[in-house]
This record gives structure tokens, C-alpha cells and sequence, in this order.
């Protein structure tokens, strides 16, 4: 039996809307994408690989308020928090 397709381009999605609500934050991808790792417990290159071929497929778009893309201020507590409240 193989992984279920629908819950992997769920988590896909997940990790997308995750890296468009970090990165007006940490500003740096490498810091997006090592929190992207820690958060779905992938390694860094599976994180970029799922990134690349969402950007293939053009699927790799921001949605709702990662589309303004405001800076703001935010502490590394508020960032954990979110993250845990995103699964």
C-alpha cells in the first residue's frame, strides 16, 4: 500500500502556506526552509524538492493574507506558536 496522494498535496499546501507566512518574517530562505524542516519533520532537501516541483506545477502561490506580504515584527516564540497551531 502506498502513501495516500491526497494527504501528501495537503501537506504540500501546508508547507507552501507555512513559507509564505515566514518569509516576510525570517527573510532568509535557507531560515524558511530549515524551519520548514523542523516543523514537518523533513529533511531540507525534501523541503526544497516538494518547493521546486510545487513551482513546476505552478502551485507554489500565496493565498489570503500571505499575499500582502507586509513586514512586521515578529519574535521567534510567535513564529514556534504558529507553526504549532498550524497542524
Amino acid at each position: 500500500m502506498g502513501r495516500n496522494s491526497h494527504l501528501i498535496e495537503e501537506r504540500n499546501r501546508q508547507i507552501a502556506h507555512s513559507y509564505f507566512e515566514l518569509e516576510p518574517v525570517l527573510r532568509n530562505y535557507s531560515d524558511v526552509v530549515k524551519t520548514l524542516s523542523k516543523a514537518f519533520f523533513l529533511s531540507e532537501y525534501r523541503i526544497q524538492a516538494i518547493i521546486r516541483e510545487m513551482v513546476k506545477n505552478d502551485q507554489f502561490k500565496p493565498s489570503g493574507e500571505a499575499k500582502k506580504h507586509v513586514r512586521k515584527k515578529i519574535s521567534a516564540q510567535h513564529i514556534q506558536l504558529s507553526l504549532q497551531l498550524s497542524f
